[in-house]
């Protein structure tokens, strides 16, 4: 084996290692991610009612935000999150009592 081959062994072999490691690293990383999220989660829904609440009570956006610490657009976003949920759960509500109303003969 020739020198320069020798060299392309050893950069192979490091490159695999390096690769390994980094899976390995990637893999950690997806485990206490999806810790965060399941934390982020649990947080939104505490937080949501509140959101809703404080509308409801004429809080403003940036009341909202600067009690939670976050900027206006990210409370904004979650009061709109919330709002869509809201609407969707109607909307799957209505379509299941449509469903079950009794259907009345064609005339």
């Amino acid at each position: 084996m020739t020198g320069s081959d020798e060299k392309i062994r050893r950069a192979r072999e490091l490159l695999a290692q390096e690769r390994a490691d980094v899976l390995a690293a990637l893999a950690a990383a997806c485990g206490e991610a999806q810790k965060i999220a399941e934390a982020q989660k649990a947080w939104r829904e505490a937080v949501v009612p509140l959101l809703e609440r404080a509308d409801t009570a004429g809080v403003s956006v940036n009341e909202m935000a600067a009690a939670l610490g976050l900027s206006r657009q990210w409370t904004s976003h979650l009061r709109a999150d919330a709002k869509r949920r809201e609407r969707l759960e109607v909307s799957i509500v209505t379509a299941e009592a449509m469903k079950r109303r009794p259907r009345l003969p064609p005339h």
